[in-house]
């Protein structure tokens, strides 16, 4: 594409709105958008080449070429376009209808090699003009003597309190005054470190082990987070600045704070505790405390200096301690740059991470690394919030600066960065998992690398590989947080792949787990019940919104995450019951997630939006919003909710008679590696599309397949959905006449507490007592079967065909035609083309069952129109009554012709249900290659379906002059 800037541009402007090309961002006086990939190309071809009609095809060629997309891409790239642009500019581009786009700009385009300042949106101005740090020498660094510390520590009399163990004496003779000061100094930090001293009392009033030796050290770092912010921060920065170096060791297992308090976990674990406080004599002066707990002695570090060079102060604090404790990884570091003022305003990005509040930290951090570009250690922090907010292309950028400025470091130490690097890239999930594997294989012990690797695992949608990882991590000495996550973990894996039983019983764990450990630990309560409230949505949607969902809420408020409180209260507000959720309160949800940055959430906003249309019986409206969400999906590079979608959007393409499309759409899902809950609907939607065409052993294959997920393939019913794959198998059982397993199916199907299963499994059940020939066991099971809830238009829909069709067998043809005619009703505006071919046939059953031959003619006639060609399980009833037309209005020709091709299509296919039925039609012999009396009494035998077309086959009365004049019922 030729542009009319130069290549060397950075910035264009248009209007009030500046197009950063570097970064992908339009920058406009409200706010900075950052624009996905493919959507920001489109822009750009729009501005080099205004006022001139593209047209669908030629934006497909050159935005598309040599990739197969669907034709809505390109409507909601456009859409996203218009969305990013604003209100005021959305009216740049121009619908031609029926022709394509064309972008009408308000002015002549600039470019420039630097952003004018009077053009900057707020943010942009303050990193313009925020200097840097200026290095300065480093401070003197006080040491206490480590022999004197060590007798310090020396066991204390039964009656002393804990905190005297700690208490070192002075290392040698000085002037009172500065006696009396140091104790001042270091009287203030011991009483700051007070409660983080009781909270590791169980490991200092034991004997420490020594860490020689092992396979490598567990380390501890606490700060204090007092009142007094406006010196505790140079403690914060000491904190997070000396625990990613340690954390980024292959040798090393950071110990959390929580975890120390909880007690249990390795045998020995190196304690530092920090503080930080402004000189009583000198408030423009700070110093920072260190204490080192290491093999059974204690040191202490401090430096001190002007508060505006904290920075430095922390830096050089943390080379030290590195030093002390592991001697071999004392270099290469980089260095910390960034201002005091930057420094104090990531104390609270600190504290949105550590509270694991992803929009918070995306807004602070926003703000820090405009403060200081080259602080590496907020751009990684800052690229994990925007990877958890599914921001991949933030993400990626403020990865490559992370990379840039933490640098040097050491060997081991950039192998994991690399990892964390493909990690937030969706696009590198393989080689993420296996730069994981690596590190792995060559650090076995470091507990942190297992654990990214799990939940890299989960963020892709591959549960069952999570579980298998989990169940390889070592147990032994493992401390609180990872004992928890285990539980947790298991239950987010087992949950995603359906298994709502062991999901539930894990969750349950989980949170008993946070709760007995007590304070500090209330978000892991609270992701706990998220994933319970989750399981109750997903088994029993009908119930409404599970009240976990709140009380999760309340918890992550009380942690101060508002990112997953925001999240678990729209997912209880979208899973409410119709007049319980608030639509407007959804909104308010979704607007404060959007001003948030949480991508995420809009996809599930837009999922959720959807599936409430859905259920109203909206499927034009859920369609299009599904088709968004998509779009949104594919924008943002996450290839896990595109699956997801494509899952479920494949049953409306077979109820929609798409059964082309549904073919590519499963061709393409086929090598997906599903393994979430969405390879079961997968699995029954192949399984669906097979019965309706007649291949019966593909659709028991496809439901094998998904069958395979679970890890313990056990045949006893449980809560997840994989006793309802019993429920779609004995559909293909039963038409190949193995009836007896179709039972046992059914059975399992129906102790399922799980959604719709117990409604859909006597539906089966009464089926199959029909075709046995019991029809006062079948109209029971039928009776049952209307009365449980079935929610959701598509599910109802199909509920209400499966009994009207059963209902017209057994006789009850009043009950059947109110029952078509109300569904046909409903299903006219949605295009479910499959489904109203399936009233039609039922229709023109009950009119041949009442000998009004015209009407079930137009029937049939509407049926052949609306089923597609290979419909088989339709089309075939279709032919069935061809046949028994003919029958009646004596043209035994035609109707030997009619049965003969589909008794033989029935072999073929091995229907055994359809062969018996034909039977029952003409008597042996009359057919061409027809059984012989011996041969039907024989599958009669070997089925049990003695009960296959009788008596509804049998001939009736017609309606009306010959036959053929009668009326149906309306």
């Amino acid at each position: 594409m030729t542009t009319p800037w130069p290549a060397d541009s950075y910035y264009l402007q248009l209007g009030d709105l500046v197009v950063d090309l570097r970064f992908r961002r339009l920058i406009g006086p409200e706010q900075d958008v950052e624009v996905p990939q493919r959507v920001f190309d489109l822009f750009l071809l729009l501005l080099s080449e205004p006022g001139k009609l593209h047209s669908r095809s030629s934006l497909f060629a050159r935005l598309w070429s040599g990739t197969i997309v669907e034709d809505t891409n390109l409507s909601q790239n456009v859409w996203l376009l218009r969305k990013a642009l604003g209100e005021t500019r959305k009216g740049w581009i121009r619908t031609v209808a029926k022709s394509g786009y064309v972008f009408d700009p308000p002015g002549p385009l600039q470019w420039f090699q630097q952003l004018p300042v009077a053009t900057m949106a707020p943010a942009v101005a303050r990193a313009a003009n925020v200097g840097e740090s200026v290095p300065v020498a480093a401070p003197l660094l006080e040491s206490l003597d480590a022999q004197a510390a060590a007798a310090a520590l020396a066991q204390p009399a039964a009656n002393e309190p804990a905190a005297r163990d700690i208490a070192a004496p002075a290392a040698a003779p000085a002037p009172a005054a500065n006696r009396r000061r140091r104790r001042r100094l270091w009287s203030g930090a011991a009483a700051a470190l007070a409660l983080a001293c009781i909270a590791a009392a169980l490991l200092i009033v034991r004997p420490w082990a020594s860490g020689a030796g092992s396979a490598g050290r567990s380390v501890a770092v606490v700060a204090m987070r007092g009142s007094h912010s406006s010196s505790a921060w140079p403690a914060t920065l000491l904190e997070q600045w000396l625990s990613w170096k340690l954390d980024s060791l292959p040798d090393v297992n950071l110990v959390t704070e929580s975890d120390l308090a909880a007690g249990g976990g390795p045998a020995s674990v190196d304690v530092i505790f920090l503080s930080s406080e402004r000189l009583p004599d000198d408030a423009g002066r700070i110093v920072v405390y260190a204490r080192l707990l290491r093999d059974g002695k204690e040191e202490r570090f401090q430096a001190k200096g002007p508060v505006a060079e904290a920075p430095v102060l922390v830096d050089s604090l943390s080379r030290q301690l590195v030093a002390r404790l592991l001697p071999e990884h004392k270099q290469p570091w980089p260095a910390l740059e960034l201002s005091a003022a930057a420094a104090e305003r990531y104390a609270q990005a600190a504290e949105a991470n550590r509270q694991r509040d992803w929009m918070g930290v995306a807004k602070i951090g926003g703000d820090v690394v405009a403060m200081a570009p080259r602080f590496g250690l907020m751009r990684l922090q800052l690229a994990g919030a925007q990877a958890s907010l599914y921001n991949a292309a933030a993400a990626n950028e403020q990865m490559q600066q992370a990379l840039r400025w933490l640098a040097p470091v050491p060997p081991g130490v950039a192998a994991q960065l690399q990892a964390q690097r493909l990690a937030v890239d969706p696009f590198s999930e393989k080689n993420a998992l296996e730069a994981y594997s690596a590190l792995i294989e060559r650090y076995p012990d470091k507990a942190a690398y297992r654990l990214a690797q799990i939940r890299l695992l989960l963020a892709v949608g591959r549960p069952k590989d999570a579980l298998t990882r989990l169940a390889a991590m070592p147990t032994a000495g493992e401390p609180a947080s990872v004992r928890f996550a285990r539980e947790q973990l298991g239950a987010d894996a087992h949950r995603m792949m359906g298994d709502l039983g062991r999901a539930r019983a894990m969750a349950v764990e989980a949170e008993k787990i946070a709760r007995d450990l007590g304070p500090g630990w209330t978000i892991e309560r609270a992701d706990a019940m998220l994933t319970l409230a989750i399981c109750d949505t997903y088994q029993h949607p009908e119930r409404g919104s599970s009240p976990w969902y709140e009380q999760a809420a309340q918890l992550y408020d009380q942690a101060g995450n508002s990112t997953r409180a925001l999240q678990a209260r729209f997912l209880g507000q979208s899973t409410a019951l119709p007049g319980q959720g608030s639509e407007a309160a959804m909104g308010e949800l979704l607007a404060r997630a959007r001003a948030g940055g949480y991508r995420r959430l809009e996809i599930m906003a837009l999922m959720a939006s959807g599936t409430r249309a859905g259920n109203r019986g909206d499927i034009a409206t859920r369609r299009a919003k599904m088709q968004q969400a998509y779009a949104v999906s594919e924008a943002l590079g996450d290839v896990h909710s595109m699956r997801q979608l494509s899952v479920i959007e494949l049953n409306d393409l077979i109820q929609s008679g798409r059964f082309a499309d549904a073919d590519t759409s499963i061709g393409r899902l086929r090598g997906a590696d599903l393994q979430t809950g969405a390879v079961y609907m997968y699995g029954q939607s192949v399984a669906k599309l097979a019965v309706i065409r007649g291949r019966y052993p593909d659709a028991l294959a496809a439901l094998d397949e998904a069958d395979r997920l679970q890890p313990d393939p056990s045949g006893q019913a449980d809560a997840g959905v994989k006793a309802t794959l019993g429920c779609a198998r004995a559909d293909a059982l039963t038409a190949l006449g193995r009836i007896a397993e179709a039972r046992r199916r059914l059975d399992a199907c129906a102790k399922a507490d799980y959604r719709f299963a117990r409604s859909t499994a006597l539906l089966g059940q009464s089926r199959i007592e029909l075709l046995a020939g019991d029809r006062e066991r079948a109209a029971a099971l039928l009776d049952q079967a209307r009365k449980p809830p079935v929610t959701g238009s598509s599910s109802k829909w199909t509920h209400q065909i499966g009994v009207a069709e059963l209902a017209l067998r057994l006789g009850d043809t009043a009950s059947a035609e109110r029952l078509y005619a109300q569904t046909w009703s409903e299903l006219q505006p949605t295009g479910y083309t499959l489904l109203m071919a399936a009233v039609r046939v039922g229709q023109a059953e009950s009119a041949a069952i009442r000998g009004d031959w015209a009407h079930s003619r137009t029937y049939r006639s509407e049926a052949r129109t609306l089923a597609p060609g290979d419909a088989w399980s339709l089309l075939s009833r279709v032919n069935l009554i061809d046949a028994w037309d003919a029958r009646e209005r004596g043209d035994t020709a035609a109707a030997a012709t009619i049965a003969s091709e589909l008794h033989r299509q029935s072999r073929r296919l091995g229907d055994v249900a359809m062969e018996l039925q034909v039977h029952r039609l003409l008597p042996a012999g009359a057919m061409q290659d027809d059984c012989s009396v011996a041969e039907r009494e024989a599958a009669l035998a070997r089925t049990g379906m003695r009960g296959a077309g009788s008596p509804w086959l049998e001939p009736r009365p017609a309606v009306g002059p010959a036959g053929a004049s009668g009326r149906a019922r309306p």
